[in-house]
């Protein structure tokens, strides 16, 4: 069972939905779990796996040059 959140921690998960983050990224930031944050806001769904899957593209390039950066330094 998720835990019971004080009214601050509410408002500071609010505020971060209403900013857009993944719902993964809350809980890793704040120390919750996944169904802490969809207890409290079940109707936010998080970033749209269309754009999920383009930010991870984009972070595998950036990871993969890097790795070559170094491979070669």
């Amino acid at each position: 069972m998720p835990p019971k959140l004080s009214p601050e921690r509410r408002a500071l998960l609010a505020q971060c939905v209403e900013e857009g983050w993944p719902i993964v990224e809350m809980a890793r930031t704040h120390q919750l779990s996944a169904d802490a944050v969809k207890k409290y806001h079940p109707e936010y769904g998080g970033v749209p796996k269309a754009e999920a899957a383009k930010l991870g593209a984009a972070a595998r390039r950036v990871s993969l040059s890097r790795r070559r950066n170094y491979a070669f330094a």
